[in-house]
């Protein structure tokens, strides 16, 4: 499992066990108790939204590598630089959109997960491509 990838699920999970922690041992009102869910559920979406940005900025530094790579390479290293440029590039652009719905208001969990994932694999992706 890559970095970002446990960084990202130990981010979500410290979150959800601090906020679940957290209700359990406040006293408060149900009124106080759902905003404080809100709030939680916020910053949860803040925290994956920051990792999708930061999944884009390297997706698209690692592209641009990729891009130059192939520029040069044989033929055969030009057709797996284009698989995966192409594959990177996509998830880059989903990320995005991912991120502008977020902003938006017009995006769900699901939705966010699945850029994150695609992203990480991306740019595993193309590590693996440099390591060649």
């Amino acid at each position: 499992m890559s970095k970002n990838k446990k960084f990202f699920i130990g981010t979500a999970f410290a979150a959800a066990v601090g906020l679940v922690a957290g209700l359990l041992v406040a006293p408060k009102s149900g009124k106080e108790t759902r905003e404080d869910i809100r709030l939680g559920t916020k910053k949860a979406v803040k925290e994956a939204e920051k990792a999708l940005h930061k999944a884009h900025n390297d997706l698209t530094k690692q592209i641009i590598k990729a891009e130059k790579i192939a520029k040069t390479a044989s033929i055969k290293v030009k057709s797996e630089a284009k698989t995966v440029v192409d594959s990177a590039t996509k998830s880059r652009d989903q990320a995005a959109s991912v991120l502008a719905a977020v902003r938006s208001g017009n995006s769900n969990d699901e939705d966010l997960d699945l850029a994150v994932k695609n992203a990480l694999n991306s740019l595993n992706s193309l590590k693996k491509f440099f390591k060649k």
